[in-house]
Formats: structure tokens, sequence, C-alpha cells
């Protein structure tokens, strides 16, 4: 019986080696699993500036504590209505010929946006950009250009209003001066299409 202990052991070394054996087999067909793929982020996509709603320009007129009590209701109007659509004149006029859809501030009116905020109204009018005007009781005019998709701050400024009534005819004279409306209609024509303005037409009247 002396053979059984070495027969034993032989049958130990035997079986060991074979687990060693299959060891690296086990890692090698381990190292050869498929990775799983990660797509790749699908990168946003930027909606060109090629088109801009003017809005009708906004003061709180019903707070006494903004609106100015010397400016009469026609003369709000005015600030609310005739600057705005001026503007919307202006770049149809400047803007180089094909490179904005321009949104007047009429159509805005029409179609009661008036109590939206700038990013809805301009969603709805499927626009790029908005630009937007508020005027304060010290006659300020603050400009704002907004991107409608991100809500970016494109550009903006503040300008003082030149208010005056004309002793010959009674009435209101309201606007920027000359040199800061040239200066909207620059900043607003270049920063959506990357471009000077044209020059405006000779008004011959």
């Amino acid at each position: 019986m002396r053979w059984f202990p070495l027969a034993l052991c032989s049958l130990l070394l035997v079986l060991i080696g074979c687990s060693h054996a299959t060891e690296p087999s086990r890692a090698a067909s381990s190292s050869q699993e498929p990775v799983p793929v990660v797509p790749a982020a699908t990168p946003a996509v930027t909606r060109p500036l090629d088109s801009v709603a003017i809005l009708p320009f906004t003061g709180q007129w019903d707070k006494p504590d903004v609106a100015n009590p010397d400016w009469p209701q026609k003369v709000r109007s005015l600030l609310e209505v005739l600057l705005p659509d001026t503007l919307s004149k202006g770049l149809v006029e400047q803007a180089p010929p094909g490179s904005l859809r321009i949104i007047a501030t009429e159509v805005v009116r029409d179609r009661k946006l008036s109590s939206q905020s700038s990013l809805e109204s301009g969603k709805a009018l499927n626009v790029a950009a908005v630009l937007s005007g508020r005027v304060a009781a010290d006659g300020k005019l603050s400009i704002q250009l907004i991107a409608v998709d991100s809500g970016e701050l494109l550009w903006g400024k503040t300008y003082q209003l030149m208010f005056t009534l004309n002793p010959l005819s009674s009435m209101y004279v309201i606007g920027p001066g000359n040199e800061d409306y040239a200066d909207i209609i620059k900043n607003v024509v270049m920063k959506l299409t990357g471009k000077e303005p044209v020059a405006a037409p000779i008004d011959r009247k």
C-alpha cells in the first residue's frame, strides 16, 4: 500500500496543473468581451440669427413711481407704438438685402402678444431674436436684443430720449437723437448679420 500516497500526490499535481492551464484561457476569453459603445453626445443645433421681431415698448405707465405724471396718454402711446414702428422701418431699410426677416410691431399688436414675455412672443412669431424697449420716468430708453432659443442677451444699451413740446404746433417731439437712433440700427444689424448696415435712403419729402 506504499504506492497509495504516491498515487494520491500525483493525482493532486495533475489536478493543480489543469486548473492553472485553464486560467489563461479564462482570462483571454474575459478580455475579449465586447466593450459597450457609448454614443457621442449630439451637439446642440444653433439657430441662425436670421429673423427678428420688434416688440411694443413698455413703461409701466400705471405705476406712479415709474410713469412721469407730466406725460399725457398720447405721449405714452407714441412711446409704445411710434418708436418701435420707426425702428422696424429703419431695420427694413438698412439691413443687408436678404439677410433678415423682420416682423413689424404692428403684427405683434394684431396678434395680441403684448401681454406675453419677450421670449414667448418670439416663439409665437417663429423668430430667432426679439428687440424690446423699456422707457423709464426720467426719459431713459433701455433697448435689449435677445436670442429666443437660448434667452441670451445679444446686445443692450440705454439711451436718453428727446422729449420736448413744439410751441408752434403744440405737438410733442419724442425719440432718441439722430445719432442714438442710427446707433441702435447699426448695433442690431451688425449683431444679427455680422455686416454693416446699408446706407439709409434719403427722404426727399
